[in-house]
């Protein structure tokens, strides 16, 4: 058997820049498989977060009692429940009130929150009476130079109160949370 002929300069060339390509090819697949895992890894962090938000979207109610007063006056005997759930920095609350005998109470109707209230500014929410007079009007948490942001106060539109015998008040909001 005869030994094969010794390469040539040129073949030796072509070898040699055919193996530098070689280990450039992989150098270079390498470096992009390695960028390609990362943005794989920031990605699947991305989606967990998302995953994460929209979770908080579908959170369960949760029960809670409000206490109640008047700005004005005292309340004989009241009925109160109420409902939230929270996402992230967000609260949404909604209460019903049945004021059985409203006593000397006149004015705004404060019913304590489940979670305070950021106190910078004011925020804004709806009312109902249904029973009594079926007024609508509105319910805010004050800025913090009338409140601390752990009650709501609530009044008919007309300025009139919602106190009256059985009445029941429905209050709804939606607010920011520190």
């Amino acid at each position: 058997m005869a030994l094969p002929e010794p390469l040539s300069n040129f073949e030796q060339v072509v070898e040699q820049t055919t193996l530098m390509w070689r280990r450039e090819w992989y150098s270079w697949l390498g470096r992009l498989v390695s960028a390609i895992s990362a943005e794989i890894t920031a990605l699947q962090a991305s989606i967990t977060s998302i995953l994460a938000t929209i979770a908080g979207f579908n959170a369960v109610w949760s029960s809670y009692t409000p206490v109640v007063t008047a700005s004005s006056g005292t309340i004989t005997s009241y009925t109160a429940s109420g409902r939230f759930k929270q996402n992230g920095k967000t609260v949404v609350v909604q209460m019903r009130i049945v004021i059985t005998n409203p006593g000397s109470a006149v004015g705004y109707v404060l019913a304590t929150l489940p979670v305070a209230a950021v106190t910078s500014s004011n925020q804004t929410g709806s009312s109902q009476e249904t029973n009594a007079g079926g007024k609508g009007g509105a319910s805010f948490i004050p800025a913090l130079d009338t409140g601390d942001g752990s009650v709501i106060f609530a009044r008919a539109a007309d300025l009139s109160t919602y106190f009256a015998t059985n009445a029941i008040v429905l209050i709804g909001i939606s607010y920011e949370v520190p």
